[in-house]
Protein backbone atom coordinates (compact mmCIF):
# COMPACT_ATOMS: atom_id res chain seq x y z
CA UNK A 1 0.00 0.00 0.00
CA UNK A 2 1.47 3.42 -1.22
CA UNK A 3 1.34 6.44 1.63
CA UNK A 4 0.62 9.49 1.27
CA UNK A 5 3.70 11.40 0.71
CA UNK A 6 4.72 14.19 2.72
CA UNK A 7 6.45 17.05 1.83
CA UNK A 8 7.87 19.78 4.90
CA UNK A 9 8.06 23.55 4.55
CA UNK A 10 10.70 25.49 6.28
CA UNK A 11 10.33 29.01 6.65
CA UNK A 12 14.38 30.92 7.43
CA UNK A 13 15.41 33.72 7.78
CA UNK A 14 18.91 34.17 9.70
CA UNK A 15 18.75 30.71 10.65
CA UNK A 16 22.83 29.63 9.93
CA UNK A 17 23.01 28.76 13.47
CA UNK A 18 20.01 26.05 13.41
CA UNK A 19 19.18 24.99 10.11
CA UNK A 20 21.72 22.20 9.67
CA UNK A 21 20.42 20.31 12.50
CA UNK A 22 16.85 20.52 11.44
CA UNK A 23 17.54 19.34 7.71
CA UNK A 24 19.84 16.77 9.50
CA UNK A 25 16.88 15.47 11.27
CA UNK A 26 14.70 15.51 8.60
CA UNK A 27 16.81 13.19 6.73
CA UNK A 28 17.38 10.53 9.17
CA UNK A 29 13.75 10.00 9.35
CA UNK A 30 13.36 6.06 9.80
CA UNK A 31 10.40 6.64 6.75
CA UNK A 32 11.76 9.19 4.22
CA UNK A 33 10.02 12.56 3.75
CA UNK A 34 8.99 12.94 -0.34
CA UNK A 35 10.73 16.44 -0.46
CA UNK A 36 12.08 19.54 2.14
CA UNK A 37 11.21 22.99 0.82
CA UNK A 38 13.42 25.80 2.82
CA UNK A 39 12.06 29.12 1.78
CA UNK A 40 15.03 31.53 2.65
CA UNK A 41 13.07 34.97 3.53
CA UNK A 42 16.14 37.53 2.08
CA UNK A 43 18.76 36.20 5.13
CA UNK A 44 21.78 38.26 5.53
CA UNK A 45 24.06 35.34 6.83
CA UNK A 46 24.75 31.91 5.89
CA UNK A 47 21.81 30.53 6.06
CA UNK A 48 21.10 29.58 1.86
CA UNK A 49 24.95 28.83 1.33
CA UNK A 50 24.23 26.13 4.10
CA UNK A 51 20.97 24.71 2.78
CA UNK A 52 23.15 25.06 -0.66
CA UNK A 53 25.19 22.07 0.21
CA UNK A 54 22.25 19.66 1.45
CA UNK A 55 20.67 20.75 -1.59
CA UNK A 56 23.81 19.75 -3.64
CA UNK A 57 23.55 15.98 -1.47
CA UNK A 58 20.70 15.00 -1.54
CA UNK A 59 17.74 15.36 -4.46
CA UNK A 60 15.22 15.46 -1.28
CA UNK A 61 16.13 19.04 0.18
CA UNK A 62 14.65 22.21 -2.27
CA UNK A 63 15.67 25.75 -1.52
CA UNK A 64 13.21 28.88 -2.99
CA UNK A 65 13.65 32.24 -2.34
CA UNK A 66 10.64 34.38 -1.37
CA UNK A 67 11.30 38.06 -1.14
CA UNK A 68 8.68 39.55 0.16
CA UNK A 69 9.43 39.96 4.03
CA UNK A 70 7.65 38.29 6.57
CA UNK A 71 6.89 34.61 8.03
CA UNK A 72 3.69 34.37 6.73
CA UNK A 73 4.85 34.88 3.49
CA UNK A 74 7.40 32.81 3.60
CA UNK A 75 5.19 29.94 4.55
CA UNK A 76 2.57 30.35 1.83
CA UNK A 77 5.42 30.02 -0.77
CA UNK A 78 6.69 27.38 0.72
CA UNK A 79 2.34 25.57 0.15
CA UNK A 80 2.70 26.94 -3.02
CA UNK A 81 6.40 25.42 -3.94
CA UNK A 82 5.11 21.70 -1.63
CA UNK A 83 3.89 18.92 -4.33
CA UNK A 84 3.04 16.14 -1.36
CA UNK A 85 -0.81 14.95 -0.56
CA UNK A 86 0.73 15.97 3.33
CA UNK A 87 2.47 19.21 3.77
CA UNK A 88 3.98 19.69 7.38
CA UNK A 89 5.84 23.32 8.28
CA UNK A 90 8.58 23.46 10.79
CA UNK A 91 10.51 25.92 12.06
CA UNK A 92 14.04 26.20 11.19
CA UNK A 93 14.92 25.36 14.68
CA UNK A 94 12.80 22.34 15.24
CA UNK A 95 14.47 19.24 15.79
CA UNK A 96 12.13 16.18 15.11
CA UNK A 97 12.31 12.97 16.59
CA UNK A 98 13.55 9.76 13.67
CA UNK A 99 9.96 8.20 13.92
CA UNK A 100 8.34 11.88 13.02
CA UNK A 101 7.15 10.63 9.50
CA UNK A 102 6.17 7.61 11.14
CA UNK A 103 3.57 8.92 13.62
CA UNK A 104 2.33 11.32 10.78
CA UNK A 105 1.72 8.44 8.30
CA UNK A 106 -0.36 6.39 11.15
CA UNK A 107 -2.14 9.39 11.98
CA UNK A 108 -3.67 10.24 8.99
CA UNK A 109 -4.33 6.35 8.49
CA UNK A 110 -6.20 6.33 11.23
CA UNK A 111 -8.43 9.70 10.89
CA UNK A 112 -11.50 9.85 8.88
CA UNK A 113 -11.04 12.79 5.94
CA UNK A 114 -12.56 15.54 7.41
CA UNK A 115 -9.31 15.56 9.73
CA UNK A 116 -7.05 18.48 8.61
CA UNK A 117 -4.11 17.39 10.39
CA UNK A 118 -2.76 19.03 13.91
CA UNK A 119 0.66 19.15 15.61
CA UNK A 120 2.90 17.13 17.79
CA UNK A 121 4.25 17.70 21.25
CA UNK A 122 7.70 19.71 21.65
CA UNK A 123 9.78 20.19 23.96
CA UNK A 124 13.06 22.79 23.97
CA UNK A 125 16.63 21.39 23.37
CA UNK A 126 18.19 24.22 24.37
CA UNK A 127 16.79 25.11 27.83
CA UNK A 128 17.27 23.86 31.08
CA UNK A 129 14.79 21.31 33.32
CA UNK A 130 13.24 20.03 30.06
CA UNK A 131 13.06 16.27 31.86
CA UNK A 132 10.24 17.47 33.84
CA UNK A 133 8.16 18.62 30.45
CA UNK A 134 9.24 15.47 28.26
CA UNK A 135 8.19 13.08 31.44
CA UNK A 136 4.33 14.91 31.46
CA UNK A 137 4.55 14.82 27.51
CA UNK A 138 5.40 10.86 27.55
CA UNK A 139 2.30 10.19 29.73
CA UNK A 140 0.24 12.46 27.36
CA UNK A 141 1.25 10.51 23.90
CA UNK A 142 -0.19 7.18 25.53
CA UNK A 143 -3.27 8.73 26.74
CA UNK A 144 -3.55 9.76 22.71
CA UNK A 145 -2.22 6.86 20.99
CA UNK A 146 -5.04 4.49 23.58
CA UNK A 147 -7.73 6.42 22.37
CA UNK A 148 -6.12 6.37 18.63
CA UNK A 149 -6.56 2.55 19.13
CA UNK A 150 -10.45 3.05 20.17
CA UNK A 151 -10.72 5.29 17.19
CA UNK A 152 -11.09 8.76 19.17
CA UNK A 153 -8.79 11.94 18.39
CA UNK A 154 -8.22 14.71 20.77
CA UNK A 155 -9.16 17.68 19.07
CA UNK A 156 -7.39 21.35 19.14
CA UNK A 157 -8.40 24.42 18.70
CA UNK A 158 -5.44 25.94 16.73
CA UNK A 159 -1.83 24.80 14.98
CA UNK A 160 1.60 24.88 16.30
CA UNK A 161 3.60 26.04 13.57
CA UNK A 162 6.72 25.39 14.85
CA UNK A 163 5.49 21.29 14.51
CA UNK A 164 2.37 20.62 12.37
CA UNK A 165 1.13 18.80 9.32
CA UNK A 166 -1.99 19.27 7.53
CA UNK A 167 -3.30 17.81 4.19
CA UNK A 168 -2.23 20.00 1.39
CA UNK A 169 -5.80 20.06 0.13
CA UNK A 170 -6.35 22.10 3.52
CA UNK A 171 -3.70 24.20 2.84
CA UNK A 172 -5.35 25.23 -0.52
CA UNK A 173 -8.88 25.26 1.13
CA UNK A 174 -7.62 28.00 3.92
CA UNK A 175 -5.20 29.96 1.57
CA UNK A 176 -7.62 32.77 0.60
CA UNK A 177 -9.28 32.95 3.75
CA UNK A 178 -6.02 33.66 6.22
CA UNK A 179 -4.85 36.60 7.02
CA UNK A 180 -1.05 38.11 5.48
CA UNK A 181 -1.02 40.90 9.22
CA UNK A 182 1.96 40.46 10.54
CA UNK A 183 0.76 41.99 14.38
CA UNK A 184 -1.51 38.46 15.40
CA UNK A 185 -0.86 34.83 15.69
CA UNK A 186 -0.57 33.02 12.73
CA UNK A 187 -1.16 29.70 13.57
CA UNK A 188 -3.95 30.99 15.59
CA UNK A 189 -5.41 32.71 12.79
CA UNK A 190 -4.41 28.66 10.63
CA UNK A 191 -6.32 27.06 13.46
CA UNK A 192 -9.67 29.64 13.54
CA UNK A 193 -9.81 29.51 9.82
CA UNK A 194 -9.81 25.62 9.34
CA UNK A 195 -12.09 24.90 11.69
CA UNK A 196 -14.08 27.52 10.90
CA UNK A 197 -14.17 26.34 7.36
CA UNK A 198 -15.47 22.40 8.28
CA UNK A 199 -12.25 20.66 9.41
CA UNK A 200 -11.35 19.54 12.77
CA UNK A 201 -7.61 19.53 14.23
CA UNK A 202 -5.98 17.26 16.67
CA UNK A 203 -3.26 16.27 18.25
CA UNK A 204 -1.04 13.91 16.25
CA UNK A 205 0.50 11.37 18.78
CA UNK A 206 4.32 10.44 18.19
CA UNK A 207 4.77 13.66 16.06
CA UNK A 208 7.61 14.73 18.81
CA UNK A 209 9.86 17.37 18.41
CA UNK A 210 12.55 19.57 20.06
CA UNK A 211 12.35 23.51 19.64
CA UNK A 212 14.52 26.45 20.36
CA UNK A 213 13.11 28.45 23.85
CA UNK A 214 14.94 31.69 22.23
CA UNK A 215 11.00 33.10 22.57
CA UNK A 216 11.55 33.55 26.19
CA UNK A 217 14.75 34.77 26.09
CA UNK A 218 13.85 37.81 25.21
CA UNK A 219 13.05 40.26 27.49
CA UNK A 220 9.87 40.80 29.34
CA UNK A 221 9.06 43.80 27.00
CA UNK A 222 9.72 41.75 24.25
CA UNK A 223 7.25 38.87 25.33
CA UNK A 224 4.56 41.20 26.36
CA UNK A 225 4.47 42.95 22.81
CA UNK A 226 4.33 38.93 21.72
CA UNK A 227 2.03 37.51 23.24
CA UNK A 228 -0.55 40.69 22.64
CA UNK A 229 -0.82 38.67 19.26
CA UNK A 230 -3.16 36.36 20.52
CA UNK A 231 -5.96 38.39 21.64
CA UNK A 232 -5.62 40.60 18.85
CA UNK A 233 -6.54 37.39 16.49
CA UNK A 234 -9.51 36.73 18.03
CA UNK A 235 -10.60 40.29 18.12
CA UNK A 236 -9.77 40.29 14.47
CA UNK A 237 -12.09 37.07 13.81
CA UNK A 238 -14.67 38.94 16.23
CA UNK A 239 -14.49 35.97 18.72
CA UNK A 240 -15.63 38.02 21.41
CA UNK A 241 -15.80 35.15 24.69
CA UNK A 242 -12.03 34.17 23.61
CA UNK A 243 -10.57 37.45 23.02
CA UNK A 244 -11.57 37.80 26.81
CA UNK A 245 -10.49 35.15 28.02
CA UNK A 246 -7.07 35.46 26.12
CA UNK A 247 -6.63 38.35 27.50
CA UNK A 248 -6.83 37.19 31.04
CA UNK A 249 -4.71 34.07 29.91
CA UNK A 250 -1.71 36.71 29.04
CA UNK A 251 -0.95 37.90 32.34
CA UNK A 252 0.08 34.92 33.68
CA UNK A 253 2.29 34.24 31.00
CA UNK A 254 3.64 37.44 30.84
CA UNK A 255 4.04 37.14 34.71
CA UNK A 256 5.48 33.60 34.86
CA UNK A 257 8.18 34.91 32.18
CA UNK A 258 8.76 38.28 33.58
CA UNK A 259 9.61 35.89 37.13
CA UNK A 260 11.71 33.84 35.22
CA UNK A 261 13.68 36.53 33.32
CA UNK A 262 16.29 37.07 36.25
CA UNK A 263 17.71 33.46 35.87
CA UNK A 264 16.87 33.74 32.02
CA UNK A 265 19.00 36.60 31.60
CA UNK A 266 22.10 34.55 32.39
CA UNK A 267 21.28 31.77 30.54
CA UNK A 268 23.14 30.63 27.22
CA UNK A 269 21.22 28.98 24.59
CA UNK A 270 23.72 28.34 22.77
CA UNK A 271 26.01 26.67 25.42
CA UNK A 272 23.22 25.26 27.17
CA UNK A 273 24.86 26.33 30.56
CA UNK A 274 24.55 29.42 32.71
CA UNK A 275 26.62 32.31 32.33
CA UNK A 276 28.32 34.41 34.73
CA UNK A 277 27.55 37.97 33.34
CA UNK A 278 24.04 38.35 31.65
CA UNK A 279 23.45 37.90 28.40
CA UNK A 280 22.65 41.00 26.14
CA UNK A 281 19.30 40.61 24.12
CA UNK A 282 19.97 38.94 20.68
CA UNK A 283 18.79 41.97 18.09
CA UNK A 284 17.12 39.30 15.45
CA UNK A 285 14.02 39.10 13.70
CA UNK A 286 11.88 35.78 14.94
CA UNK A 287 9.36 33.80 13.60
Amino acid sequence: MSHPAISVIIPAYNEEADIAACLDALLAQDEPVAEVVVIDNNSTDDTAAIVGSFVRESPTVRLVTEHQQGALHAAARGVREATGELVAKIDADTVVTPQWTAAIRRFFEAVPPTVAGGSGLCSMHDMPAQWLFRSAQARFTEKLEAGMREGSITEMADTFGANCVMRAAVWADIAAHTSTRDDIQDDLDIGITVVSRGWQLAWVPGMDARISGRRLCTTPASYWKYTARTPRTFRMHGRRKQWAGSLIGIQFARLAQALAWPVLAFWDPRERTFAVTPRREEQRVLP
